[in-house]
Order: structure tokens, then sequence, then C-alpha cells
């Protein structure tokens, strides 16, 4: 063995649980998670997004995470508010499963036409349970 040890990148996540899903997404991207939060509808908007919600002191569309991997959506949960690179949203998952250290190589990544379904979504994969 050489004297470099080989590591594998391991990256931090908040791991969520939305319908029967674990996902995993980048503690980079969320801002924050707080209690869910009285909605105002939104007509016209996409079937994803819920209304919208006042989060961190900002008026955010909400979108349930169950609903965009297509995942029965179940009432109430907490808000995952997560940015992506000039997009803020908060999305509702059923709970918060914890901070996860995962090797990159054990996710899942979810393919491009489930991505595409999705539309800044903003997930980098699900988890194994």
């Amino acid at each position: 063995m050489s004297g470099k040890a080989a590591t594998m990148e391991r990256p931090d996540f908040l791991c969520v649980i939305a319908g029967a899903q674990r996902v995993a997404i980048p503690l980079n991207l969320v801002l924050s998670v707080e209690e869910a939060a009285p909605l105002t509808p939104l007509p016209f908007s996409p079937d994803l997004v819920e209304g919208l919600v006042m989060a961190l002191g900002r008026v955010l569309p909400q979108m349930p995470l169950a609903a965009a991997l297509q995942e029965p959506c179940r009432d109430g949960g907490v808000l995952v508010v997560v940015a992506g690179s000039d997009d803020v949203r908060a999305l509702r998952v059923d709970q918060v499963a914890g901070m996860v250290q995962v090797e990159v190589p054990s996710i899942d990544r979810l393919a491009d036409a489930e991505l595409a379904r999705q539309p800044g979504c903003m997930l980098h994969g699900r988890v194994g349970g």
C-alpha cells in the first residue's frame, strides 16, 4: 500500500422521509428546518406547488416532496427550506430522520428521466433504509 491512504468522499446530508422514501438532501443546500406554517393558495401554479408559506421571514413556494417523488402525500410534516443557485423553496416532508454522512457510491442517484419530472427539486439522490 502506498503512503497515501485511499479516501472516499463522504459529504454531509440531511436525511428526510417523504412517503416511503428516504431522501438525502445535501446539507449545503439546506437553509433551515421549520414547523409547517399556514399555507396561502396560489392559483394557476404548477401541480407540485401547494401554495405560498412564510419561512425564514420570506414568502416561499411550498412543495410536497412525496408528490415530487410520486409517493402518496400525507398531511402535516415539517418544512425543509432549501436553496439552489437562484431558487429558494420550502419542501414539505413527513419527517427529518437526521444528518448523515454517506459514501458517494452508495447513493442511488435520481435518473435523468426522474429529474426531468421534478424540475428544480434539487435533490441529490435516495439512500437505502
